[in-house]
């Protein structure tokens, strides 16, 4: 096998939450994955309760198996794949920088277990954070939620974390480099932006930035930024506030053509098809 196992990973998307806010900084969703399921980077904290079925994780380069149980927490700028070859259930809990920083938590400063199994108390206080989402509608429901998802994160920060090294980042030096383009390029989505930019917020000439970036990642920095911004895309146009033509504009796109036909590339849908959220 390749030693950088993410360079094999074919139909890949890229993440990027853009729904998170201060009042309510959390994504929390249940997934049903065959085969493939979306690799990502995000400054965000990310919590996958496993459900039912097997599969594996592709990891900062390290691959290990998930089953039915496990707990994986993916560390803020981790590169994260999810792989099954059948069905493969699980929650996914995202926790937005801000709610983490308000409470004097920076997850870009520590580094977290990624695979927590046979732990119930960890499982309890995840499946805790569940039993509030599905009872949001209830009485002080916001509320609850944010004390279950900060117990959890304290738990966590106590007893399954360490303080991010200089060490940890250097095993492969490219990869902070690559984390800071990305960050880069999803505050910059509305705009037009050159690769020479680009590769000047990585801190990289141009050309070993490029070089870099496809090692790392096993795709083109022109891919990679118009799945980024198709998924900034898709956001906007579910939420039913915006028409086709000014998600284009928000999203970094001048042609509306151009637009739909990366759209579908990129989705498998044309912007038109995709339905507001009710």
């Amino acid at each position: 096998m390749n030693d950088n196992i993410l360079l094999n990973m074919p139909n890949v998307r890229f993440e990027t939450h853009r729904s998170t806010t201060p009042e309510f900084p959390f994504i929390f969703r249940p997934h049903v994955t065959r085969l493939t399921h979306a690799f990502s980077i995000h400054e965000n904290l990310e919590l996958l309760c496993f459900l039912d079925g097997e599969g594996y994780m592709l990891y900062d380069g390290m691959r290990f198996p998930v089953r039915k149980g496990d707990i994986v927490v993916v560390n803020s700028y981790s590169l994260h794949h999810v792989v099954s070859e059948g069905e493969l259930a699980f929650f996914c809990l995202i926790i937005g920088k801000s709610f983490c920083q308000y409470n004097d938590i920076d997850p870009t400063q520590l580094v977290f277990t990624h695979l927590i199994r046979d732990n119930q108390q960890v499982t309890d206080l995840f499946r805790r954070v569940a039993d509030s989402y599905a009872d949001r509608d209830g009485k002080f429901g916001t509320m609850r939620i944010k004390s279950a998802v900060l117990d959890l994160l304290v738990h966590l920060c106590l007893h399954h974390s360490t303080p991010r090294t200089v060490d940890r980042l250097t095993q492969d030096p490219s990869l902070e480099h690559v984390h800071r383009a990305t960050g880069f390029m999803k505050a910059n989505l509305s705009r037009k932006l050159t690769v020479d930019e680009i590769a000047a917020s990585a801190g990289l000439s141009t050309f070993h930035f490029l070089r870099e970036f496809k090692r790392i990642t096993g795709y083109t920095l022109v891919h990679y930024l118009n799945t980024l911004r198709c998924d900034y895309a898709r956001s906007l146009l579910e939420s039913g506030q915006y028409s086709v033509k000014e998600t284009a504009f928000l999203c970094g796109f001048t042609n509306n053509s151009y637009f739909s036909n990366v759209f579908r590339q990129h989705t498998g849908l044309l912007p038109s098809q995709v339905k507001p959220h009710n």
